[in-house]
């Protein structure tokens, strides 16, 4: 039987797994349904946390990455109006673990991908509509009427996943409450200090800036409501309303940035599930265990699956109890980090002023203390 690997899905998760079981010699086959790989190098930017880095060693990437982003030396947690509430010296956590926190730039790590990958292992325009699995291996299905065997496969198709689907049914995602409007600026002097990265929270809403790679500055901004209420088809105007008084440069980046520049998300998750695949078929990042943004750790989780996928498929054991051995590790890291990210979601909601700064006290204790021990011990762990 071929080695050959079939991954559904060309973003961040199915390319850093695609990269992995290269550099083990397998033969690897990206199958993305855009018709155009600038397509899939989607806005925004995110926190390559201690744990992600350490993903990133693993799969061989992490100098690549580093070289790409800009390094992060405190994540400040304040509110709306700037009052403290807490600092992570995350400069420091991730030395202790020897590598460096960075900002970087969604179309930059993409791009990245693409390229180590390469273009000629990608197949664009190509829609998995299913899959069958027989004594020879895995048989993909494609919207073309063609098909594609494999040895295993990979679904890495998001949030929304056609291999998801067949293995657990077809289910609505859950709408978390809010919507996330972001997007990457130059970084024209704005009053946020380089390696800095600020947390802000307010009545009904969030914001999150700081550096990626380019002198760039990435800003996100949340509200909460209802799914098709007002709030979650606020525009450029609606958003500086919303947010004049928040700690600069909140509003400045608002301003500077042209609208149609401005991507608007709308955040869903999924309850986590006891298993992800069967036989030589198993999930990865969006597809297995998506999460709301309130951590900061959805991409991070996905590079941990792919070094950890890849650490499982070259240990020398057959390919099935490779991915369920896989599974069962990544089950156990990520439906905390799920759970975790959801409550923190629901405390996002609160909007009367009590409440409000009943919930800054409460982050305060925390973040300064527990969850600040608990955030090295979860960013060391062992991959």
């Amino acid at each position: 039987m071929s080695d050959r690997a079939l991954i559904v899905g060309g973003g961040i998760g199915g390319l850093a797994s695609a990269y992995g079981l290269m550099q083990q010699g397998r033969d690897v086959v990206v199958f993305e349904q855009a018709s155009d790989v600038r397509k899939i190098q989607l806005g925004g930017g995110f926190h390559i946390w201690t744990n992600a880095a350490r993903a990133l060693q693993r799969l061989g990437l992490y100098e690549r990455v580093q070289a790409i982003g800009a390094p992060l030396d405190a994540t400040d947690y304040l509110t709306a109006d700037g009052r403290p509430l807490a600092t992570w010296p995350v400069a420091e956590i991730a030395r202790e673990n020897g590598v460096i926190d960075v900002g970087v730039s969604r179309q930059d790590l993409q791009a990245l991908l693409v390229e180590a990958v390469g273009v000629d292992r990608i197949r664009l325009g190509a829609r998995c509509t299913g899959y069958m699995q027989d004594e020879e291996g895995v048989r993909l299905r494609l919207a073309d009427g063609s098909e594609e065997q494999g040895a295993l496969l990979i679904g890495a198709d998001g949030l929304r996943s056609t291999v998801r689907a067949q293995l657990h049914g077809e289910h609505e995602p859950h709408y978390v409450g809010y919507t996330q409007w972001q997007s990457l600026i130059p970084d024209a002097g704005y009053a946020l200090p380089p390696g800095a990265e600020r947390v802000l929270f307010g009545a009904g809403a969030r914001a999150v800036l700081h550096h990626v790679g380019g002198e760039r500055l990435f800003w996100a901004a949340v509200l909460y409501g209802k799914r098709n209420g007002p709030e979650a088809k606020a525009g450029k105007e609606a958003l500086l309303k919303r947010f004049a008084g928040w700690q600069e440069p909140l509003t400045t980046a608002i301003a500077a940035t042209p609208e149609e520049q401005i991507a608007r998300l709308q955040i869903y998750d999924r309850k986590p599930i006891s298993s992800w695949g069967t036989g030589q078929v198993t999930l990865l990042g969006d597809a297995a265990h998506p999460m709301t943004t309130n951590l900061s750790q959805g991409a991070c989780q996905t590079l941990e699956d792919a070094a950890v996928l890849t650490r499982c498929l070259g240990e020398g054991i057959d390919i099935e109890p490779a991915l369920r051995a896989y599974e069962q590790a990544r089950i156990k890291r990520t439906s905390p980090v799920v759970k975790q990210s959801a409550l923190l979601a629901r405390t996002g909601a609160l909007r009367r002023p009590l409440a409000c700064a009943a919930r800054n006290r409460m982050t305060a204790l925390t973040l300064g203390g527990p969850a600040l021990k608990a955030h090295r011990r979860f960013v060391a762990a062992e991959l």
